[in-house]
């Protein structure tokens, strides 16, 4: 019964955000977080309300209402080819608009010609362009221009 009583909940996401510390203490990896969002349906973490480790070591998620849905980053492996691909910072943005952090979802807008700087929040290198609909980012990459 104490068991039970001592069970916690550990928040690793809020507003679609992830919480490293959290992540970091209960030993869950990005991947791992992104296997249980992509199983339930989820596309990208700006649809992700909130999400818990629950005492049983299962995620569990929450959509965000429909009115309050972001960009975010794709739930897709790092080495994804094409539009959704990562990049590190110090490379050239080589097409504008929002990118999320591949640390901790933060997007942020960046403009043609600049340079993807280290995540102000998590100092994380690794960018990917944020987005509302996976496939139709994919899609509208490969049609002929």
């Amino acid at each position: 019964m104490q068991d039970f009583l001592q069970a916690r909940v550990a928040r690793l996401v809020c507003d679609g955000g992830m919480d490293l510390d959290v992540m970091r203490e209960e030993g869950i990896a990005c991947l791992e977080l992104f296997g249980a969002q992509k199983t339930i349906g989820f596309e990208h973490l700006g649809e992700v309300e909130r999400a818990y480790l629950e005492p049983s070591s299962k995620i569990g998620s929450f959509k965000q209402p429909a009115s309050h849905v972001r960009t975010g980053l794709p739930l897709l492996p790092e080495r994804v080819e094409g539009p959704l691909r990562p990049h590190r910072s110090v490379k050239i943005v080589l097409s504008g608009g929002s990118y999320a952090c591949r640390g901790c979802d933060r997007p942020v807008d960046f403009v043609f010609g600049r340079t993807f700087p280290p995540c102000p929040v998590c100092h994380r290198e690794m960018r990917a362009r944020a987005v509302i609909n996976v496939h139709e980012t994919l899609c509208s990459a490969m049609r002929p221009q």
